[in-house]
């Protein structure tokens, strides 16, 4: 998902989700852990975008700035996930 939100530059979570939220669903994903993936992507690029806006990564063209907007945000595959009780099998 993060992929996508790089290569078409989506602004918002409605426009991530309209993008993403088929091809989670057909994962076998339920649909509130979907909702969860979408938002985490959007925020971690919210997060990154405002980072940039506010200096943190350096100038334009510095290597730390470049390297942060080059390639897509990753997430390690055992990180924790928000869960509530929405998101058990019924």
């Amino acid at each position: 998902m993060s992929q996508i939100a790089f290569d078409r530059g989506v602004p918002r979570e409605y426009e991530l989700r309209k993008h993403t939220y088929a091809e989670l669903k057909a994962r076998d994903l339920g649909a509130q852990a979907a909702q969860h993936v979408i938002k985490k992507v959007r925020d971690a690029y919210t997060a990154l975008h405002a980072n940039i806006k506010a200096g943190n990564l350096g100038q334009p063209r510095s290597k730390r700035r470049v390297e942060a907007e080059s390639k897509p945000i990753t997430f390690r595959a055992g990180a924790a996930q928000p869960y509530d009780d929405r998101c058990r099998a019924t």
